[in-house]
């Protein structure tokens, strides 16, 4: 029997079309046969389904957990893609316990245009190398600096929603764009160590333009998340009108943004002529993110900081600084808002706070002190976390082999997905666990019809948990009850309307968002 090269090739793509089609989807099933599997379209697997969803992953995700007793269950981006989704702290803990996974999952890849090789996305090697340099820019004694530089920006807040009116006007609006700005502000003085004028003047315009880049690009990240021939292939990417847009989008905010930032930080250092003695532990003098950037750079030649490599060092903390803070606040204010009796129990509190400084509507600053005096916003601001965590899911990609305990195997280099919306809602933990209960964060002693209820550490994970956990949780805890503080010391807050939360339509894009937006009314005290 005679073969040409026609028929050879045939038999040739023959065979790598079975492969592809037909052995490797077996493997794969075969591999993770002793975890639940969804079900799935041949060869598609479940793309449709999370397709359809794209923007509601977190609805999706809790069917699954329900469905699947809130156990390990496989997904099937395409059958060439398992992906396991973990939703119960017990299995969660195994992944980011470990040291074995701390790799981000691929899905962190549509970033890495805007933040590189920053710590929210850096590559194993460099994020070990320069880790425990950051966690010094988040130290205790930095922490006590910042209640003074936050109440400043949480009054050009109040002194904003009066210039437009919002307090007399009795009309709802969405607070959240007037949050996002503060968190700028916020983060600008608290981090960067800089003062900016977020709210007026010439620089509003800026800073709208800003505003707008940054939701572009985030938006178009997401966009290239969710669709895998852009995801997993950068060159199809980059072949787009989208790709070229988000990059204009990026470059605006690295050359207009962050190098300003860098740059205004070097200059005021110069002036001031300071500089920071070396140290292999912290600082003698602790500051801010970017002046230890800047000592690092200068004195730690190994951990090879470029201008370039702060900027994504920027860019990252500004990502996960910003948004994520002013999205909780829009949360917590529309919660509380909806919850007239947990409010007043803040007033109340917040009253009792400041009542020895003989001023209760806002002109007192607000120090450390203030704020660890705050038990009860801070239980509230926890209850707003659990329900509606900013980044309601994280992925790793697995090191090792991982045996669950109900004896699934998790095979090495599997993608997994940690819906933290999904652990925080089970109902073994948390009873009724859609309801806004501040109270299940009180002290045992303090909250009798909770004593019996233990939160595990694995069990409330909003800045995930691990060796690769959220830098910030203080310095972001401490924005948001400056913030909080200062608005229900100067108003009550409602809303237009009745609505129930239950009705809130959530939508998962990088951060959480709420359809129709945070709209309230305020008024005066």
């Amino acid at each position: 029997m005679e073969f040409n090269l026609g028929t050879l090739v045939l038999w040739g793509a023959s065979i790598i079309s079975i492969y592809l089609v037909v052995i490797i989807p077996i493997i794969n099933v075969l591999k993770f046969r002793r975890i639940p599997s969804h079900e799935a379209y041949p060869i598609l697997g479940n793309l449709i389904a999370m397709w359809k969803c794209h923007d509601e992953f977190n609805k999706l995700f809790e069917r699954w957990a329900s469905k699947y007793g809130r156990g390990p269950v496989v997904v099937w981006g395409t059958y060439w893609f398992p992906i396991v989704v973990l939703g119960d702290a017990k299995d969660v803990k195994k992944v980011l316990c470990s040291r074995d996974h701390v790799s981000k999952g691929l899905f962190y890849r549509a970033l890495d245009l805007a933040i590189g090789t920053g710590a929210f996305n850096a590559p194993v090697g460099i994020w070990k190398q320069r880790r425990p340099h950051l966690e010094q820019a988040f130290h205790s004694k930095v922490l006590q600096r910042l209640p003074s530089i936050f109440y400043l920006s949480s009054c050009e807040l109040i002194q904003a929603l009066q210039k437009d009116g919002h307090d007399t006007s009795g009309q709802t609006f969405d607070i959240h764009p007037y949050l996002s700005r503060c968190s700028i502000q916020m983060l600008i003085g608290g981090a960067l160590g800089l003062e900016v004028d977020t709210f007026g003047g010439a620089s509003k315009e800026f800073w709208k333009l800003a505003i707008q880049n940054y939701t572009r690009g985030t938006f178009l990240a997401e966009y290239r998340m969710l669709r895998p021939w852009y995801l997993f292939s950068s060159k199809i990417w980059n072949l787009t009108r989208l790709s070229k847009e988000m990059r204009t989008s990026v470059e605006w905010l690295h050359k207009f943004l962050f190098s300003q930032f860098l740059a205004d930080k070097k200059r005021v250092d110069h002036e001031k002529n300071s500089t920071v003695q070396s140290s292999d532990k912290i600082m003698p003098q602790p500051k801010n993110f970017l002046e230890l950037l800047l000592y690092l750079q200068n004195t730690k030649p190994e951990l090879e900081l470029s201008d370039q490599e702060l900027i994504y060092e920027i860019s990252s903390i500004y990502i996960a600084g910003t948004d994520a803070t002013s999205k909780t606040l829009s949360f917590l204010i529309l919660s509380l808002a909806l919850h007239h009796d947990i409010q007043e129990k803040v007033r109340e509190e917040l009253d009792a706070i400041f009542a020895s400084d003989d001023n209760t509507k806002g002109n007192y600053p607000i120090t450390e002190t203030h704020c660890n005096k705050m038990r009860y916003l801070e239980c509230c601001i926890k209850e707003t976390l659990r329900l509606f965590p900013p980044v309601s899911c994280i992925t790793r990609r697995v090191g090792s082999d991982i045996y669950l305990d109900d004896g699934g195997h998790v095979p090495t280099g599997t993608e997994v997905v940690i819906s933290i919306f999904s652990v925080h809602r089970n109902p073994s933990v948390y009873p009724d666990p859609n309801i806004f209960n501040p109270n299940r964060f009180l002290h045992p002693q303090d909250n009798a019809e909770m004593s019996t209820i233990k939160i595990g550490p694995f069990d409330w994970i909003p800045f995930s948990a691990g060796p690769r956990n959220c830098l910030g949780p203080k310095f972001a805890m401490v924005e948001i009850k400056v913030v909080a503080a200062n608005i229900f010391r100067n108003y009550k807050v409602m809303t237009g309307s009745f609505m129930k939360m239950e009705d809130w339509v959530l939508h998962t894009n990088i951060t959480l968002d709420l359809q129709g937006g945070w709209n309230i009314k305020l008024v005066p005290r």
